[in-house]
């Protein structure tokens, strides 16, 4: 007798229950269930074995790059960093890998797969790259530039790092210097870069990227050691002064300096000191010549005599390097600043580099002039005004370098008693700082006195040169970069050029005062003057 659930009242009365299966079209339950329960078994095992393999056909793609850390993309989507692994459909892929500094490498991949249990038992396929060697000194140039540009900030804290700009660029620099003699040259030349804008809290930074950019895979190897203490002692023969630049990254008061490194700095310096003492008898006790000056391109020049000098003068001012520079050939330089009369010419000669007058946008040429007036082109005619005689300012080193290519093509046409090959170009720091102290403190804008812009060129004393207003006037442009040691290790790259002399709004005016700007800073402190030098004569 069936009964329904509700009828049932103790446990005695649940053993008469009992459950029968119905047919199903006419199926007997001992047929449809095992049926049932076999094609549910299929199911899970076609889901587990083959439906991965028919959704996503493909293979798993390991990628590697020499050096490591490239980015890879896989038809246009980016898949990751180096070395990075990553699931890639079946077919023929593009694939490009790119690192910052060289060429991108791109390549058709024929990307095959799997179909059963590729869930457990996937695919694989491994891609290599390895960069091809290109110009590695644009990748110094980007990599010390970008280092400069962390040194002229702030110091690091436990909240604020410095990302490691110098480490990153030498792995790339050692991809990109091919396998030769001149290798060694470049590494050199890169490390020389790092430390002459290095500040002591990026010491480490400068070690790092000496070890990595001279090894296999940019990796520290064994021996990296001694390959850079190579570097330093090659540094230390070739650069007077070096010592003073590892004793500012390393304090002697610093614990575990060392008896051998404290008398090897204390060698050095007497040397230096020496050789310091024998010139400075010169510098003070020597005739300078009378002053000559020589017209060239509608320019006053005036002579500046060869001999040698002391940067930063030190036996004057403690604090200075003291690196000896000589001149073995005389050079010109401007008696005044560049003024506007002289600018307006240049403008009326290559109209491209004409101020933007009320435009603050810029493109590669353009720039813009806050106190350059609508009618500036009367300044080419009639006698000089009061106004085109004030120094031009408010221009970028890019336009000042324009001036000088033209100047020079001027000076070419028309001739100089230095011959042909006379060049013309901004100064040097050194060459800049040696005019104005032998020009002396007569040539110089007094001290101290309250104004409110520049003095105009043509005022004002002249001093022993015959130049005027080579400090104090208007802070001036020059060739090289800044670096904090580079009066030592002169910067083949970084992020803001050497500025000399001061301006009006400084109290503080000397020779031998340097500063800082970025190269398109066009400020109203800031203007220049040329050189004009024979041949290929450096200072």
């Amino acid at each position: 007798m069936s009964r329904s659930w509700k009828e049932i009242t103790s446990e005695e009365d649940l053993s008469e229950i009992s459950v029968t299966l119905k047919p199903i079209l006419g199926v007997t339950p001992l047929v449809w269930v095992p049926t049932l329960w076999g094609l549910a078994a299929l199911g899970f095992l076609f889901w587990l074995l083959l439906l991965p393999g028919l959704r996503n056909y493909g293979s798993v793609v390991t990628f590697v790059s020499s050096p490591a850390g490239a980015g890879v993309f896989v038809d246009e989507t980016r898949i990751g960093s180096t070395p990075v692994e990553a699931f890639v459909p079946a077919g023929v892929r593009t694939v490009t890998v790119t690192m910052p500094g060289l060429p991108p490498q791109t390549s058709s991949v024929a990307v095959a797969g799997r179909r059963f249990a590729s869930r457990f038992f996937p695919r694989r396929e491994r891609v290599d790259t390895i960069f091809e060697p290109t110009d590695p000194d644009a990748i110094a140039r980007a990599g010390v530039a970008a280092f400069a540009s962390w040194s002229l900030g702030s110091e690091p804290g436990g909240q604020f790092q410095h990302p490691p700009v110098a480490r990153d660029a030498s792995r790339l620099l050692w991809a990109a210097t091919p396998a030769a003699e001149g290798e060694r040259d470049s590494v050199l030349a890169y490390v020389a870069d790092l430390l002459a804008h290095a500040e002591p809290w990026q010491a480490a930074e400068v070690v790092g990227s000496a070890l990595r950019a001279a090894n296999p895979g940019g990796a520290v190897q064994p021996g990296s050691v001694a390959e850079v203490v190579q570097y330093f002692i090659h540094l230390d023969t070739h650069y007077p002064g070096f010592y003073r630049v590892l004793t500012d990254l390393i304090p002697m008061e610093r614990e575990g300096t060392g008896a051998a490194l404290e008398a090897w700095i204390a060698q050095r310096n007497a040397e230096l000191s020496t050789e310091l003492l024998t010139l400075s008898v010169e510098l003070d006790e020597g005739l300078i010549p009378p002053p000559t000056t020589m017209v060239v391109a509608g320019l006053t020049f005036v002579r500046v005599p060869a001999g040698r000098y002391a940067v930063g003068y030190p036996l004057r001012d403690p604090g200075k390097t003291g690196v000896i520079s000589t001149f073995s050939r005389d050079f010109w330089i401007m008696q005044d600043e560049f003024s506007r009369r002289d600018y307006a010419r240049f403008i009326a000669a290559h109209p491209e580099w004409a101020p933007r007058h009320g435009d603050t946008s810029r493109d590669s040429v353009a720039y813009y002039l806050d106190d350059w007036p609508d009618d500036w082109d009367t300044w080419l005619s009639g006698p000089p005004s009061a106004e085109g005689m004030l120094p031009v300012r408010h221009v970028p080193v890019t336009a000042a370098e324009a001036v000088a290519r033209w100047v020079e093509r001027e000076a070419r046409q028309s001739g100089t008693p230095l011959g042909m090959n006379a060049s013309v170009r901004l100064p040097t720091p050194v060459e800049w700082e040696y005019a104005a102290f032998l020009n002396g403190p007569a040539g110089s804008v007094q001290s101290g006195v309250p104004r409110s812009g520049p003095e105009p060129a043509g005022s004002g004393p002249t001093g022993a040169l015959a130049a005027r207003h080579l400090s104090g006037n208007l802070w001036e442009w020059t060739t090289d970069w800044y670096g904090k040691s580079g009066e030592v290790l002169v910067p083949r790259h970084g992020a803001h050029r050497v500025v000399m002399g001061g301006s009006f709004a400084n109290s503080d005016q000397r020779h031998d005062l340097r500063g800082s700007q970025p190269p398109d800073w066009a400020t109203p402190f800031l203007g220049f003057r040329l050189v004009l030098v024979s041949g290929e004569q450096n200072g």
